[in-house]
């Protein structure tokens, strides 16, 4: 399977991963590929719809991705997936067309063999968004509120797959007032530690010596009992502990907080704020 996918002639290539168009009978992908992937889509009957193909990189799992808007749209969205886990034939399917943010799409050339009548028309977008900086920050760029927002801020946005500017560019952009929303208050006064942390120290995750932030630490309780176990434990909190520095540590626990952010984007904002310490 791995020489399989080293032999992929084209494809955007992850850590984890290899996306391509599916390339349908192009006689140039390893036919082990070509044939588990015609076999599959017969078998669990997955349509046309599902163009992009995943090969995970890690173990032997494909998965079939569906972009309906992938020709037209410079930054489709993802609406469907399937994924096979070609050892234990297990198939797990997915549909994101209800999520507030969804995932989508950049460098799509990058999915197109190098022939592909659209493959220059969306290299040169991406190299108008790189020229912008719009591409330098690849965690958040790739849900589309944050993306949205990121346009927002730079005064940008697009004329079919033609980067243009909308309006000069300003400070970041607030969102519209909102109804106000008492996240403090679900915060707990806790007579023992939380389960995630619970669980954290089960599994043996916060090794001797090893120090520990509670992103979100509300009252702070995990906080001290960590300390009591002998770590070096920090925390902070917007509405608890606002005063306390954010600070990089081994173990960073974010335990009960991105389901009291109530606003999509910001949740994905959170969760890179907390894994960057």
């Amino acid at each position: 399977y791995r020489q399989a996918l080293d032999a992929l002639p084209f494809g955007k290539r992850l850590p984890s991963a290899v996306y391509l168009i599916d390339p349908g009978d192009d006689s140039r992908i390893p036919a082990l590929l070509r044939i588990t992937v015609a076999e599959l889509r017969k078998r669990l009957e997955i349509g046309p719809a599902f163009n992009l193909l995943k090969f995970h990189s890690a173990s032997p799992k494909i998965s079939f991705l569906a972009y309906p808007d992938f020709q037209k749209d410079p930054h489709p969205a993802l609406y469907e997936s399937v994924i096979v886990d070609l050892v234990t034939s297990r198939t797990r399917r997915d549909d994101y067309r209800g999520r507030a943010n969804l995932p989508i799409l950049h460098r799509k050339e990058t999915f197109l063999p190098p022939e592909h009548s659209l493959r220059a028309k969306f290299a040169k977008l991406t190299r108008e968004e790189e020229s912008a900086g719009l591409l330098d920050d690849t965690a958040r760029i790739g849900f589309r509120l944050n993306w949205e927002l990121i346009l927002a801020e730079k005064g940008l946005g697009f004329k079919g797959h033609r980067l243009v500017e909308t309006r000069p560019a300003t400070a970041p952009v607030q969102a519209a007032p909102k109804k106000k929303i008492h996240r403090h208050k679900t915060a707990l006064v806790r007579r023992e530690i939380s389960k995630p942390v619970k669980t954290l120290l089960e599994l043996g995750q916060l090794r001797r010596g090893e120090s520990f932030f509670d992103y979100g630490c509300g009252h702070g309780g995990d906080v001290e009992a960590i300390s009591k176990l002998g770590h070096e434990s920090n925390g902070w909190d917007p509405g608890h502990a606002s005063d306390s520095p954010k600070q990089s540590a081994d173990v960073v626990n974010l335990g009960f907080v991105l389901n009291v952010i109530e606003d999509p984007a910001e949740r994905v904002e959170a969760v890179l704020d907390a894994w960057h310490h």
